[in-house]
């Protein structure tokens, strides 16, 4: 491609294209860790082909891009470089060279290396040993590196042992009575894979380059307003049905154009034909699709189908922002109960330790001191109300997070982590039930407004009839077990639905939902009132025990 000598030093075979013409320009690019003698391109690729010692080893890889003839060569010597300075910052040598034939066929060639680069220019590894390791049942992958501590950790490697005349892996401590296969420890297939050499292979990461490419060409076409575009994406991709043409080549172009069309060229002739054929045939397609969509019976169908869509995925939300409320309020709660349960046990071992501390010094200080006795006798009887009053406040943060002891918080703080974790994945739920429901109802809409030359009386009728079976499905299917909370939200997501697309609600709200709406309010009243009472209840007898505890102090210090 650089149109030039180079000899292999592999093989000691000299390889010389200096009299092969069409190139326009060569160039070599290098990121900043390379050598700066690989800018020589005799001792590039010869180091290339150093690095490697399998027969089968990839050495290199080709980016062929097609140059817009609409440009000069200052222009596609920017456009090549713009691209390559993508491909050196990310860790690649990259060979460049252009070329440009008496057809005018313009296109690069540019070939980069295939192994990432360490900071001192020595190459990475493109893969390394992964030795599958054992500990308590549990294998894990581990390379020659990490094995030393794994092993450290009593992981084990696995060797292929004779078990009952099988072969089984087995780590060497429950092998002592089998002889060993070989001497090779069990491993993974491929290795592990040098992260940027995977991406580098990727299809995610090819796709990424070839967008890059087509952004840059149709950047520069822009800036000259020229009424051309290229894109990266397959026909498949961009949901073109037509056939694409095949690459017909430089030579077969110029058979074709001194005597008769080549065979390349003829079948793309007739790809041609046939695209022509098949475009005309979708325009019929699409017109008769438009005049049966266009009609009573499936306009009536489309609307009512989006319009339970949409009663369903509001109902869905409904049920995920109530699963949602009640995790964030048990996570608040409960934390915040677990943080004063660990406060209150941290200040009762403070409290419990300092009484020890006292009983010891009463227990020293002779009755001969009885200022220094009394003292510590008031201390102490205040440090035994403290303790009180927080062994109270602590059974009550037990019992709201019902627990028996201290020891259940464990438990409890696994299941508040579990909760923690919930609550993004509900949100990520709600959040793309709405986005669905912006979709829904903007088809809604536009199909409603397709209706509108139709007769409304006939489709009115239509709907109706439509109505009453979709929404019997849509309960059955939603509240399979009948029961009264969900059809009650059922009922409710029906009349936002008939909000939203400019209908007046069904009046689902009957005598019977009526007396379980005034049932759910008094339920919640009379929850809040016992809730305020077990509360008040609480607070009194804390009181008592607090005055309690002050009148037997001051009885105390009045004997004393």
């Amino acid at each position: 491609m650089s149109c030039s000598a180079i000899e292999n030093d592999y093989d000691g075979i000299f390889h010389d294209y200096t009299r092969k013409g069409g190139l326009v320009y060569e160039h070599i690019c290098l990121p900043e860790n390379a050598l700066p003698a690989w800018n020589d391109r005799n001792v590039l690729w010869n180091a290339v082909e150093a690095a490697e010692k399998t027969k089968d080893s990839r050495l290199a890889r080709e980016f062929i891009v097609a140059l817009p003839v609409e440009f000069t060569l200052p222009d596609w010597i920017r456009q090549v470089e713009e691209f390559t300075e993508a491909l050196v910052a990310d860790g690649m040598c990259a060979d460049i060279c252009i070329h440009d034939t008496d057809v005018h066929n313009p296109h690069a060639h540019i070939m980069t290396t295939v192994r990432p680069l360490n900071p001192d220019g020595t190459w990475q590894k493109k893969t390394e040993k992964e030795y599958l390791c054992v500990k308590d049942g549990e294998e894990r992958g581990f390379t020659a590196a990490e094995f030393k501590a794994a092993q450290n950790e009593g992981r084990e490697k696995q060797y292929q042992y004779y078990v009952n005349g099988e072969k089984k892996y087995l780590p060497p401590s429950q092998a002592a009575d089998y002889q060993r296969v070989n001497k090779y420890p069990k491993s993974t297939k491929f290795g592990r894979q040098n992260p940027i050499s995977e991406r580098w292979n990727s299809e995610e990461q090819l796709l990424k380059w070839r967008k890059l490419w087509a952004d840059i060409v149709n950047r520069a076409v822009e800036e000259k307003q020229l009424d051309i575009r290229i894109d990266h994406r397959s026909f498949a991709a961009r949901g073109i049905t037509e056939q694409p043409t095949i690459h017909e080549g430089v030579s077969a172009r110029a058979i074709g154009g001194k005597s008769k069309p080549t065979e390349r060229a003829e079948i793309n002739r007739l790809i041609r034909e046939d695209n022509k054929l098949l475009r005309s045939l979708k325009e019929t397609v699409k017109r008769l699709t438009d005049a049966v969509m266009n009609s009573v019976e499936k306009l009536a169908e489309k609307l009512e189908t989006l319009r339970i869509n949409l009663v369903s995925l509001n109902f869905r939300r409904g049920v995920v922002r109530g699963e949602k409320s009640s995790a964030e309020s048990y996570v608040v709660d409960t934390g915040s109960s677990l943080t004063n349960a660990d406060g209150l046990m941290k200040e009762l071992e403070e409290k419990q330790a300092a009484l020890t501390d006292v009983a010891k010094k009463l227990n020293r200080t002779p009755k001969m001191m009885k200022k220094t006795r009394d003292t510590l006798i008031v201390e102490k009887s205040g440090l035994h109300s403290q303790i009180s009053e927080l062994d109270f406040a602590l059974r009550r943060e037990l019992f709201h997070l019902n627990a028996d002891s201290p020891d259940d918080f464990g438990q409890i703080r696994e299941k508040l982590d579990e909760t923690k974790a919930l609550i993004p994945k509900l949100q990520a739920e709600e959040n793309k039930l709405t986005a669905e429901i912006d979709d829904t109802l903007s088809d809604y809409r536009d199909t409603e407004s397709a209706a509108k030359t139709l007769d409304p009386a006939e489709l009115t009728e239509r709907r109706q009839l439509l109505r009453l079976i979709k929404e019997s499905e849509a309960r059955k299917e939603l509240n399979p077990q009948r029961d009264e909370y969900a059809e009650r939200r059922f009922n409710r997501s029906v009349d936002t639905v008939s909000e939203w697309i400019g209908e007046p609600p069904p009046h689902y709200l009957t005598e019977q939902e009526a007396a379980w709406l005034e049932a759910d309010k008094r339920a919640k009243e009379e929850a809040e009132a016992r809730r305020r009472q077990r509360q008040e209840e609480r607070d009194r007898k804390l009181a008592e025990r607090k005055a309690k505890a002050a009148a037997k102090t001051n009885h105390e210090r009045g004997a004393r």
